[in-house]
């Protein structure tokens, strides 16, 4: 008979992702200068996880002239559920990257995004944000970070029910996307103050 023998958890370095500020977004933004980073910005932004960001294939974003689609069809790594991304707020960084691909001559079942030694990995996607996090002066960014950041920003900012934004992460259960809103006693004494009694 084989034991099974779990061995311990490392231990985060830096604790659970938080969501970043608007403002940090906002000056992350500016920082995200090639095309390239600044459509995966644009894509991390939409929600959708780092790993499944770097599976996206040309034919997912563009059509046969490399014209910007408003849709992708993605099936998650992590859920396997399939999810449908509307592309229509990112078509300015679309249509940017349209000429870095044909430059790249990349062909429809390509993934979109590459570096000079290949395929973009997550471990560079980590390196260009620590760069732009040091120079921020942020205390943590990561992918994960920034889909945190849009979620806390569309329920608390934009007023967006926690019920649809939770469908948009593809959560299995609203709880979880309760913890990505990391609601502070500040949002409930701005909830308070804005009340109509």
């Amino acid at each position: 008979m084989t034991k099974i023998v779990r061995l311990p958890r490392k231990p985060r370095k830096s604790g659970p992702s938080k969501a970043i500020s608007r403002k940090d977004y906002m000056n992350l933004k500016t920082l995200m200068d090639s095309p390239r980073d600044r459509l995966l910005l644009s894509l991390m932004a939409l929600c959708i996880r780092i790993g499944d960001v770097l599976n996206i294939k040309v034919k997912d974003c563009y059509d046969a002239k490399m014209v910007p689609r408003t849709q992708a069809h993605i099936t998650e790594g992590k859920t396997n559920k399939p999810r449908l991304i509307d592309l229509s707020p990112i078509q300015v960084p679309l249509n940017t990257y349209a000429a870095e691909a044909k430059r790249l001559n990349l062909q429809p079942d390509d993934v979109l995004f590459w570096s000079k030694k290949g395929p973009l990995r997550r471990q560079s996607v980590n390196r260009i944000l620590e760069q732009h996090r040091q120079t921020l002066g942020l205390e943590q960014l990561s992918p994960h970070s920034l889909r945190k950041y849009q979620a806390r920003y569309l329920i608390l900012e934009v007023g967006i029910p926690i019920t649809v934004i939770s469908k948009m992460l593809n959560h299995s259960h609203v709880k979880i996307t309760e913890i990505y809103a990391d609601i502070q006693q500040s949002d409930v004494q701005h909830a308070y103050d804005n009340m109509a009694v």
